[in-house]
């Protein structure tokens, strides 16, 4: 399963309710049981809080720009 791949390999996972009626969308009762059921921590839950997506989105916006000026 992926989620066991992720927690082996220590990858971040974003937590989504993949609703496809308006009634579900923020129920992440499902995915919360997978992640838990494959041992992921809090740590590699990116969407965990909203810190944690500013901080990610910063880095990869510092790592492109240097990835973009290593290229000109």
């Amino acid at each position: 399963m992926l989620a066991q791949l992720a927690k082996k390999h220590k990858a971040l996972v974003a937590i989504n309710s993949d609703a496809h009626i308006f009634s579900s969308v923020g129920d992440v009762t499902r995915a919360l049981e997978i992640v838990r059921g494959a041992g992921i921590v809090a740590e590699q839950i990116l969407n965990l809080t909203t810190e944690k997506v500013e901080n990610f989105l910063s880095w990869h916006r510092q790592h492109y720009k240097i990835s973009q000026e290593k290229k000109a």
